[in-house]
This record gives C-alpha cells, structure tokens and sequence, in this order.
C-alpha cells in the first residue's frame, strides 16, 4: 500500500529541536504517511534519532535546504507530498485535511503560519506572512509547510526548488 502522504523534510543538526522530535514521534508509525528524511551531513545525532521513525534517511554532502527538497521530493510515493521546515510543527487537523481534499480541485498550497508565542512582532510576522505574501501575492516560505499533489509534481518542471543557499 503506498502512503497517502510523503513528508520531506531537510535536516542539519536537529537533535535538539523539539518540533522535529514531535514530529517523527507522532508520524513515523503511520501507514498512511511516509517521512522522507534528507540530511546535509549533521555533526549531532540527527541520524540515529531520525533512523527509527524515518521511512528514507537521505545523507547530501553539503547541500543547499533546496537541493535536499528536491531529492526528497525524487523519492516520494504519497498521494500527497509536504515540505515541511525542520523547526515547524506540523498539526495533524492539517494532514487530515489533505487527506480529505478533493485532488481535480486543489493541487496545492500551504497552511497558515502560525508561531508557539504570542508576542506582538510574531504575530505580525505571521498576520505579514498569510495575509501579504500568501493571500494577496501568493508567496509562501517552507515554514508554512507547502503540499503539492503527486500527479501535478510529476508535470512541473524539476528541478521545482532553485538550488540557491537563502534561509539556510
């Protein structure tokens, strides 16, 4: 049975980030979402905390966020695929959502962006974000976990993420 969703998410030195760890806990056991780790070399133990809930840990030797996006993306069989940003929750009333949309009317698109705190610059960084670039320019950024439909990721031109090193 192919997963329904495919999770791709670039790594560097994640060991300590509490937002990855939960999100290998909460989605490595499932049968319906593989998660597609590829790695540019960390120096912690990103590998072997990654290993067990992973279903590929890809290792790219000094690579840019968007070269490892892209050979994520290679390997993935979901019906769905998600770039997530290794520092960025991902709620599971979101991937039960993209379970239950319709695929001839949405092929892709991203979650609103939301910080953990509630301070005043945050909260404008993320009203900016959904409401600026996202609603009225259509830009989104990986921290709002962007997802693409397989059957239009086959017909888009590769490689889909410009190899630039920006945000890394």
């Amino acid at each position: 049975m192919l997963p329904i969703i495919s999770l791709v998410i670039p790594t560097y030195n994640e060991v300590n980030n509490l937002f990855y760890l939960q999100n290998l806990q909460e989605y490595g056991n499932s049968s319906e979402i593989e998660i597609i780790i590829v790695d540019a070399e960390s120096t912690d133990q990103t590998k072997s905390i990654s290993f067990t809930h992973c279903t590929h840990f890809i290792t790219e030797k000094n690579s840019t966020r968007a070269h490892r996006l892209n050979k994520g993306s290679e390997v993935a069989k979901g019906e769905w695929i998600v770039w997530v940003h290794p520092r960025t929750r991902i709620l599971k009333d979101c991937l039960d959502e993209l379970k239950s949309l319709d695929a001839r009317k949405y092929t892709w698109g991203a979650w609103t962006h939301n910080f953990d705190r509630s301070e005043i610059l945050l909260r404008w960084t993320s009203w900016y974000s959904n409401n600026i670039r996202g609603d009225r320019r259509s830009i989104f950024y990986l921290d709002h976990c962007l997802f693409i439909h397989h059957e239009l990721y086959k017909k888009v031109s590769k490689p889909l993420f410009a190899d630039v090193a920006i945000f890394e």
